[in-house]
């Protein structure tokens, strides 16, 4: 019988908050070299810890194995290879002598230490889970599992599971102390398997509202296993009694299993974009949470085996934590701007811009012919006025549009007349309806920068010069730097499409996405000073401001200070009163039932904002249709029964900007959903849009009667 036990000090309300004043334990940070052109995903060291073994990829491609001193980050070794497909997982034997390499049909044995291959097993696998001895692997993909002799190359023995819940896909496999029992960790539980019988026996089951994805880990021993979930429960279970305990902790990364230390003491896993999360596994607490800023995609990781250094790849770059006394630190620094000029980053928004048609994502304002005898559009033609639809009452000060100009409201456009002088120019908007003046102008910039340059063998026009295509991403390891520039704001020269073979110049090209849009790093951290909202870095900026930034951001404080260009959105709508109060009255059924809101706070110590409460009980659930003006998008209103208080009560590691929590009171039919901000005291707090997808939040609605408001006119 599986037994629940919820730790001391961990619970829903204050385990996290107990956690993170955990003392943080010292360690260095070396950044390891990026070989130019490819990129690291998976990660091992090698038996005497001395080295890190990578290997790369590039567009889906294995392209070589790699080799970094530890200790100080250096790439010691390059063997260029080429294979049709990317080492998608490693696992290493007990011992850390052998590892098995997961390809896209096979699963390769190598020696640890000289990387020379050992096998090959023609199977596909998404986990693989090494036998005591070393001679024998488990492999799992989906829901089937099975063993295979690394002697003989021979499979031994083979079971497929029943689904217990939709998508209990096998996401763990190991063999037990036995070496003849095989465990299973899936998204409904934990299993055993007994090949020689073919007897499968459920150990722990997982509560629905604990989870729906669950990742796992199995210690070197044998004797635990970890299993974290989507919503941030961590279930630590003892194998020899079967028994569990449950804990708060941080949402997974849905995946990426747990990595134990070769004593068991240590686990680390992934959890949202780039944080590292360690579980001290005698302790059953939280050791360590770190993340680097600027970088997100957490790829792998791998202990050491003395358990004293933890190896991990960021954005396809490897990083080594070091915990030994003494470690030092090692960064790579780029290099600093010629004099005169200040890096700059790309800036990004929501894929729901205010200036594309809702449904089929069209330009509102179509661009003419620039070039006649390619079709060319005019790239950097801006019509007057600029037509705009959905999403105008969003409470955000800055927004992205087409070819690499950008929205702001009026508070924003006099921080720029101020800081920026000349360096954009303004074009009214209206709505593409009904016509009438928007709160917001198109800035449209005014000086260009080349940021990325396509091959030279790339066929362009011989009219007007412009390629036939260029995905810059792809084919210019250029367009990964920050470039840098003497003015504030500017967009790329160059631009964007996918990559296709030249056919004619008669023929219709690949679509072309438009250009990019960069803000100087300095000019980024005074909006980010003047809590201006709305456009964020491109996740492949990491370069920080310099001191010379910051001096020059305390002088714009000062000019700005006495001035209305505050970066407060004064201009947005009033915050839904005295309108909510006529809709309330207007909607209102005939019968209402209370219902008792100081309980439902009392039981989940969440304040609900008065206006929710008004109208879930003189209204009750609603649909509106049209969400960000997008047809056939709709939101339901939740009753209080429906709440959702679970999916975003873990503080989110997307970004600094995500709420700490949030609470559901919107579901849409996408997927995506409304939320309220409770991540302060605020008793009418704010509402963020949660977009599944990107798993981010975006700013909404001031308030729940503002909320209402813009759904209602939508």
């Amino acid at each position: 019988m599986t037994r629940f036990v919820r730790a001391f000090g961990f619970d829903k309300k204050d385990g996290l908050n107990k956690m993170n004043r955990m003392t943080k334990p010292h360690f260095a940070v070396i950044e390891c070299d990026r070989p130019k052109g490819l990129g690291c995903y998976r990660i091992a060291f090698t038996p005497d810890g001395c080295h890190v073994t990578g290997f790369a990829s590039e567009m889906g491609r294995h392209k070589g194995r790699l080799r970094w001193n530890a200790q100080t980050g250096a790439l010691e070794e390059t063997i260029v290879e080429d294979f049709p497909s990317h080492a998608e997982g490693i696992s290493p034997s007990d011992d850390a002598g052998q590892l098995a390499i997961q390809f896209r049909e096979t699963v390769v044995i190598y020696d640890a230490a000289s990387l020379i291959r050992l096998t090959e097993i023609p199977t596909l696998a998404s986990v693989v889970g090494w036998g005591p001895s070393g001679d024998e692997l488990v492999i799992a993909r989906d829901n089937d599992a099975s063993c295979w002799s690394l002697t003989t190359v021979t499979k031994t023995a083979e079971v497929c599971l029943h689904e217990r819940q939709e998508c209990d896909t096998i996401g763990l496999v190991g063999f037990l102390r036995d070496g003849d029992t095989v465990v299973l960790g899936r998204n409904s539980g934990i299993e055993t398997w007994h090949p020689h019988t073919q007897q499968v026996e459920r150990r722990v089951r997982f509560q629905p509202k604990d989870g729906r994805f669950w990742q796992h880990g199995l210690s070197p021993d044998r004797s635990v296993m970890l299993s974290l979930s989507d919503l941030g429960c961590l279930i630590q279970t003892d194998i020899q009694s079967w028994s569990s305990r449950r804990f708060t902790a941080v949402k997974n990364s849905y995946g990426s299993n747990f990595s134990f230390s070769h004593d068991g003491k240590l686990a680390a896993c992934q959890t949202g974009l780039g944080t590292v999360f360690l579980w001290n596994v005698a302790e059953a607490r939280l050791w360590l949470k770190w993340s680097k800023p600027h970088y997100s995609n957490l790829g792998a990781l791998t202990f050491s085996s003395d358990g004293k250094r933890l190896a991990c790849t960021l954005d396809f770059q490897v990083f080594v934590l070091d915990f030994r006394p003494g470690a030092r630190s090692r960064s790579i620094h780029s290099l600093a701007p010629p004099a005169g000029k200040h890096r700059c980053v790309e800036m990004v928004g929501p894929d729901d811009q205010m200036d594309l048609r809702s449904g089929n994502m069209e330009p509102l304002n179509p661009l003419p012919q620039k070039c006649g005898h390619c079709r060319m559009p005019d790239l950097d033609f801006a019509v007057e006025p600029y037509q705009l639809g959905r999403g105008i009452e969003k409470p955000v000060d800055l927004a992205p549009a087409e070819n690499g100009n950008f929205l702001v409201r009026d508070s924003v456009k006099r921080i720029l007349e101020v800081v920026a002088p000349g360096e954009c120019r303004f074009v009214s908007t209206i709505h593409y309806k009904t016509k009438t003046p928007t709160p917001w102008s198109l800035a449209v910039p005014q000086r260009m920068e080349t940021t990325a340059t396509p091959p030279k063998d790339r066929e362009r026009c011989p009219s007007c010069g412009e390629p036939w295509c260029f995905h810059h991403y792809s084919e210019s390891s250029e367009s990964w730097r920050s470039p840098d520039a003497t003015h504030e704001v500017f967009k790329a020269r160059n631009w964007g499409s996918h990559k296709a073979a030249f056919i004619s110049w008669d023929k219709d090209r690949e679509e072309i996405f438009g250009r990019m849009l960069y803000f100087s790093i300095r000019l980024e951290l005074l909006l980010k000073k003047l809590k201006v909202r709305g456009l964020v870095r491109s996740y492949g900026c990491r370069d920080l401001p310099t001191a010379e930034d910051m001096d020059w951001v305390k002088r714009q404080l000062t000019r700005l200070k006495a001035r209305p260009a505050d970066g407060k959105t004064d201009d947005q709508p009033e915050a839904g009163a005295p309108w909510f109060p006529d809709y309330l009255a207007k909607h209102a059924k005939p019968k209402t039932k209370p219902f008792d809101f100081a309980a439902l706070e009392a039981k989940e110590k969440v304040k609900l904002p008065a206006s929710y409460q008004a109208f879930a009980v003189r209204i009750g659930q609603k649909k509106f249709k049209n969400l960000n003006g997008d047809e056939g998008h709709d939101v339901v209103i939740l009753p209080p029964q429906k709440l959702d208080f679970d999916t975003f009560r873990i503080p989110s590691e997307e970004d600094d900007g995500s709420p700490r929590r949030a609470v559901i009171f919107g579901a849409a039919n996408s997927g995506d959903s409304l939320c309220f901000d409770v991540s302060t005291d605020n008793s009418d707090p704010e509402v963020l849009y949660h977009n599944h997808e990107t798993d981010g939040f975006e700013p909404f609605a001031t308030n729940f009667a503002q909320c209402i408001r813009q759904l209602a006119e939508s």
